[in-house]
């Protein structure tokens, strides 16, 4: 979810009968109207796709659509892509995925739920890969959303899924919620 110019842009994965895991956008300006906003999938991938993250990327003056999708080809099916836009009001603006990744890292066995944060010189990928495990990689700036390293384990515990890392303004520390 992002708040830009005075409404809050909601992307959420959803089931339906018809086909599974697909994201949802929706727009409202106050949280009591959430319920009643017009709901639009995103039509920019024919295959699965999930887990979006929506964040704006200032050297390049877009919107990126962090998610996860489908790919059969590959070693492991599932893939963190992105997708861009410059209006993240317009649901059909958002171009057709690309991979994070040209090939798959031989050090990760699977991965699930993409996360990624930014700092003044690098940006930061994590992700679970529901064994216990969280993972990091970088790109730098002038790279992204490409160049990223091969991904390092930086938790070990009763992790399942669902990561976030949010840098805590003000108080120059990070913190992570994560599904255990």
């Amino acid at each position: 979810i992002v708040r830009y110019q005075d409404r809050w842009h909601l992307f959420t994965t959803i089931r339906s009968e018809k086909r599974t895991h697909q994201i949802e956008y929706s727009s409202f300006a106050d949280w009591k109207d959430a319920g009643a906003a017009p709901r639009q999938i995103l039509s920019f991938n024919a295959g699965y796709f999930c887990a979006p993250q929506v964040l704006y990327f200032t050297p390049h003056g877009k919107w990126y659509l962090l998610h996860q999708a489908s790919d059969p080809s590959r070693p492991v099916t599932l893939q963190p892509a992105f997708s861009t836009s410059e209006k993240i009001d317009d649901p059909a603006s958002w171009s057709p995925p690309q991979f994070l990744y040209d090939k798959h890292p031989a050090n990760v066995k699977g991965w699930i739920d993409f996360w990624i944060i930014c700092d003044a010189a690098k940006a930061h990928l994590f992700f679970t890969s529901n064994n216990g495990l969280m993972w990091r990689a970088e790109t730098s700036l002038e790279h992204f959303p490409k160049g990223w390293s091969a991904p390092q384990v930086v938790l070990r515990g009763d992790i399942f899924e669902a990561s976030h890392t949010y840098w805590l303004r003000g108080v120059d520390r990070y913190l992570t919620v994560v599904e255990a």
